[in-house]
């Protein structure tokens, strides 16, 4: 573990924070496949209806194409 290692388990912000988040855990891990979505019931409905459809709409379209690499694997060890 670095020492300057922040231990964020959770991202509230923009779009571009989950980006950011999401590009950091790849480069730590050496890759993700999956990603879990934790909700609660904390916020109105509306609010968080508006946050998936933020996720759906701007984080996940930025990170199209990066499974290439691992299919292309998977289908040759197949």
């Amino acid at each position: 573990i670095k020492e300057n290692y922040q231990r964020k388990v959770a991202v509230i912000g923009t779009p571009a924070d989950a980006i950011e988040r999401i590009e950091e855990l790849v480069e730590q891990s050496g890759g993700v496949g999956t990603l879990v979505l934790l909700g609660h019931e904390w916020a109105r409905p509306e609010a968080t209806r508006k946050s998936l459809s933020l996720f759906a709409e701007e984080v996940i379209p930025h990170f199209k194409g990066t499974l290439k690499a691992p299919q292309a694997s998977f289908a040759w060890v197949d």
